[in-house]
């Protein structure tokens, strides 16, 4: 186990809708995009078929300045 933490964020601006995961690795990431999508076949299904969204995961706590929080949110 790494002990690493990643944020994922599914937006999709037709359905208004945000989700975001906080898991220990991108493949858990994908995962989970892929069972919140109805993912088959190489492509979503359902309601996301036929729209746009968008997915990114980013590693928090790097210790750089991109690591995914910044001292304005933290209030530092």
């Amino acid at each position: 186990m790494s002990g690493k933490t990643f944020k994922a964020v599914f937006t999709c601006d037709y359905w208004q809708e945000r989700t975001v995961w906080y898991v220990s690795s991108e493949l858990e990431a994908q995962k989970m995009f892929q069972a919140h999508v109805g993912w088959r076949g190489g492509r979503a299904t359902g309601r996301y078929l036929d729209v746009e969204y968008s997915f990114t995961v980013r590693e928090l706590f790097r210790g750089d300045a991109d690591s995914g929080l910044n001292s304005e949110v933290l209030g530092w």
